[in-house]
């Protein structure tokens, strides 16, 4: 089910070139359809061209492929922008069509189409249709499962009755689709560096074994470095890191970090800026960090640490979800690319609950291509806290924020602006700000101030 309202379309912006056709330069001429897939959403970004007269608009609607009966997903944007409202290039966002679909199925396809309307002439394929599958939340792997554990007395050969004694080890003696279970040990296992990569169908999965729960060591700077793909680290327990617990190298991608636990990282003094418990390389895209639980107690704040850093504006498909965060972080969540346009597209950031902050609850300002949070739960009490939600820029959008709930003793509820004008659509929250002189919503600094923002059926105390 579609969790967005059925509200009507907001007027479009920007102004085509006019291009020959049917119906002349007033008709619409439509284009390529593009959708990336999260575990819930779907993104939709279709092209088209000509609409002089600025009066086409389109419908996007989904199924199920199993399915007979079309739905209506939220009424998409229609972006004609040559630049920001702040003066920035919007060339690659030009001419097209975005919106969300959410509320989905993992694991499952979806037919999917946009129709183009207009009383001039709309030219070209209409409907444009495609197909996608949301992502399965299991890593594929079908291969051997291997054993470490770190209080044997020399390397074995990896049998449940004979385990290797170190994760390296491991890792040198198995493929793609091969399952890694480490077991508790004495000593804390060395910090790692992953250099291999497992295949789109066969995951290479790293996983603590049965209940327990074996710890990472530090190393000179992080627990753990992934310069490889197809990935899951599950259940270990990162010691208390010097930089980030978690660091993915540039462009990797296809990665799962789940159901790790990691306790006042960065503990460097200053500490070291973009530390994080992952911090998300340039380019890095389908980065699913679930269900993990991140504290810090440090205060020294003379540079940013967040719990979840992404830092650059090419990284896509990046899911957060039911993680549970706590203590002196910067950016419990936080985008480094917050001025660049593209970034954050088909981001997912959902159901976490985060509490007690330094600047922003979650900074979620850029460009904010189809990314959308949902069900985060986020409480302050700390006198330390600036804003609960930001959005600050919306550069491109469009931006759905729906189903939060902010109960907070200081920070602020919502942050918006910082001259934009992309849409961003802030449905069904809810927000308990009760100190005094405190606002729900702030408006950031920026000429102009914030364009294209809705807001319906939230509730505010303040």
């Amino acid at each position: 089910m579609n969790t967005l309202a059925n509200i009507p379309p907001l007027s479009t912006f920007g102004t085509p070139a006019a291009q020959a056709g049917p119906g002349g330069a007033n008709s619409v001429i439509t284009g390529t359809l593009t959708l990336l897939a999260t575990f819930h959403c779907i993104s939709c970004r279709c092209k088209f061209t000509g609409d002089a007269n600025n009066n086409a608009t389109a419908t996007l609607e989904y199924k199920r492929t199993a399915d007979p009966t079309w739905l209506s997903a939220y009424t998409p944007i229609v972006d004609r922008r040559a630049t920001t409202a702040g003066g920035l290039d919007n060339t690659a966002w030009r001419y097209e069509v975005r919106g969300s679909i959410v509320g989905l199925t993992p694991n499952t396809s979806y037919d999917v189409r946009v129709t183009f309307s207009d009383s001039n002439c709309v030219n070209g394929t209409n409907p444009v249709t495609g197909v996608i599958y949301t992502l399965n939340l299991t890593a594929p792997a079908t291969g051997t499962t291997v054993y470490v554990d770190g209080d044997q007395g020399l390397e074995g050969d990896g049998t449940s009755g004979n385990p290797y004694k170190t994760i390296t080890n491991a890792i040198t003696n198995t493929v793609a689709g091969d399952t890694i279970l480490v077991r508790d040990a004495a000593t804390p296992y060395a910090a790692l560096t992953i250099s291999v990569s497992g295949t789109t169908s066969q995951f290479r999965i790293l996983k603590a074994d049965a209940a327990n729960t074996p710890n990472m060591a530090a190393g000179a700077a992080d627990n753990l470095i992934i310069n490889g793909n197809y990935w899951e680290i599950n259940g270990f327990t990162l010691d208390p890191s010097v930089e980030s617990s978690v660091r993915i190298g540039a462009d990797q991608h296809h990665i799962f970090i789940r159901s790790c636990d990691a306790t006042n990282l960065a503990t460097a003094v200053p500490s070291v800026f973009n530390s994080a418990f992952v911090e998300v390389g340039t380019g890095g895209n389908n980065i699913y960090i679930i269900s993990n639980t991140i504290a810090r107690t440090s205060t020294n704040q003379t540079a940013d640490v967040d719990a979840i850093r992404l830092t650059d504006g090419t990284s896509h498909t990046i899911v957060t979800s039911s993680n549970t965060i706590s203590g002196e972080f910067a950016d419990p969540i936080g985008n480094a690319a917050n001025s660049v346009t593209g970034s954050l597209e088909n981001c997912d950031f959902s159901t976490n609950t985060i509490s007690g902050w330094v600047d922003d609850g979650m900074e979620l300002d850029g460009g904010l291509v189809n990314a959308r949070s949902w069900g985060n739960s986020l409480t302050s009490s700390t006198s330390r806290g600036n804003f609960s939600l930001s959005h600050a820029p919306v550069l491109q959008g469009p931006y759905y924020c729906f189903r939060n709930v902010v109960i907070s003793g200081w920070s602020e509820g919502l942050k918006q602006g910082n001259g934009a004008d992309g849409f961003a659509f802030i449905f069904h929250n809810t927000l308990d700000i009760t100190v005094g002189g405190s606002r729900g919503i702030t408006e950031a600094g920026g000429t102009p101030n914030s364009e294209y923002q809705t807001y319906r059926n939230n509730i505010w105390k303040t």
